[in-house]
């Protein structure tokens, strides 16, 4: 699960977002109420309110851009903070130079302190509060008393609300309790949500645990049939192989049966032992993997097979080499699984094809072929353990049905995603039976070169 920090670096960035767009809206405002309605209000330090605010965005948004995960604990918080603060000192002057206690928008001064009270705790939700309190009060008090200029939002304006006592103090009652209020109910539901979310993390972390243990129990036990069950296959191999005397025709026939049925469950084993290790593998170091060697290599020993079944091959792989942060071992288990279910499910003279790219800063990697399919019903479960579709079980009903599972946590331990497409639109347009989509973190050249 995404930690508390981790959420509030991506709210921090949210609201990088969604000042841009405020930007934008202020600018097209003024110029509507200026140009249409025909409002006399002081355009250039709006201008110039409108340029900070651009500024201030964009440095927050280069400091966001460049504060490594690891400090995400600390910058998240401090920045929230900062911004905050930075925001009400905008909204209080653009509230001076666009009419004051007359500005319809001041009640903006309440959705910021929602916002405040949600993404900080109570102290400082507190704080901004007071803050905001301050900035409306000053402004009113000093329009009031004509130490600032006062600038009318009406054309007609004759003395104006602003100078009226009953009406602004019922404003200013008005707006700093519904402050006040707002803060103290939203700090109040904040305070429960995190403290779900903490016993949340903390009952996944439970459920890790006993997952992990889980794994370990299954990964001892599969270790401990391997030696059994392969002492068994010998032993039967030896019965059909005359060793042990002449075989009756029944009886051989039972042997072979049961042959079938250990070599499945030397499969089972085999793949449960994969499935565990993956999973109790303590925190590897990602080191630079050249994918594109990778699936060469693995492409070249399933020659036989492809050629066995009359499959045609069709790779497309990018001309440069293509670095991610990987580990060999794990990535074997990925590819090899990927490409033995499209083996396997491709009828012959179908065709199996791989694909390799960069989007953007993202590694793609596409495993696709011309078999069976998956059924649209099916999709969001092929990935859990021992799941396996019909359409799969009939075409072949010796399967483990955790080949998929161990593909979706080795691609989770080198920090990439995995989807799946049925059917799946070629590059040649037409349509296929399924495609498995691998995305990964693209390495930079100079980090590669190093």
């Amino acid at each position: 699960m995404e930690s508390f920090s981790a959420q509030l670096f991506k709210r921090a960035r949210w609201l990088v977002k969604i000042r841009w767009i405020a930007c934008f809206l202020v600018s097209g405002l003024i110029l509507f109420v200026t140009e249409i309605l025909h409002f006399q209000l002081p355009l250039l330090p709006l201008i110039i309110l409108i340029v900070l605010l651009a500024l201030y965005n964009a440095l927050l948004a280069f400091l966001l851009h460049k504060i490594p995960p690891s400090n995400w604990p600390k910058r998240a918080v401090e920045l929230l903070r900062w911004q905050f603060s930075v925001d009400f000192i905008l909204l209080a002057l653009f509230l001076h130079y666009s009419g004051g206690i007359e500005n319809p928008f001041a009640v903006y001064f309440i959705f910021h302190v929602v916002l405040s009270s949600i993404l900080l705790d109570r102290f400082y939700a507190y704080i901004q509060t007071i803050l905001g309190v301050l900035l409306f009060l000053t402004i009113v008090l000093l329009e009031y008393l004509n130490i600032i200029p006062h600038y009318s939002i009406f054309i007609y304006d004759q003395g104006g609300i602003y100078q009226s006592p009953l009406h602004v103090l019922a404003i200013v009652f008005a707006l700093i309790s519904a402050l006040c209020f707002s803060a103290l109910f939203a700090s109040a539901v904040a305070i429960k949500l995190r403290q779900r979310d903490q016993e949340l993390q903390e009952a996944y972390a439970m459920l890790k645990e006993e997952d992990l243990r889980k794994s370990e129990y299954v990964m001892m036990i599969s270790h401990d049939l391997k030696e059994p069950i392969a002492t068994v296959q010998n032993c039967i191999q030896l019965v059909l192989g005359g060793y042990c005397g002449n075989v009756s025709s029944p009886a051989e026939k039972t042997l072979k049966r049961a042959t079938k049925w250990i070599d499945k469950m030397i499969q089972l084993t085999h793949d449960l032992l994969s499935l565990s290790h993956i999973k109790v593998m303590p925190p590897i170091v990602l080191k630079i993997l050249n994918l594109k060697r990778e699936i060469q290599e693995i492409m070249k020993e399933h020659e036989k097979i492809f050629k066995d079944k009359s499959q045609k091959i069709e790779m497309s792989l990018a001309s440069d080499e293509i670095p991610i942060r990987g580990d060999r071992e794990i990535f074997t288990h990925i590819f090899t699984n990927l490409i033995t279910n499209a083996i396997k499910y491709t009828p012959p003279k179908g065709t199996i094809g791989v694909n390799l790219f960069t989007e953007g800063e993202r590694v793609i990697l596409e495993v696709w072929d011309t078999g069976i399919g998956i059924a649209a019903e099916y999709q969001e479960n092929i990935f859990k353990d021992f799941f396996r579709a019909p359409d799969a079980v009939r075409h072949d009903p010796d399967g483990t049905g955790l080949g998929l599972a161990i593909v979706k946590q080795g691609v989770e331990r080198l920090n990439g995603v995995i989807s799946v497409i049925s059917p799946y639109q070629g590059k040649q347009l037409r349509t296929c039976g399924t495609c498995f989509r691998l995305a990964f973190t693209a390495v930079l050249e100079e980090e590669a070169n190093s």
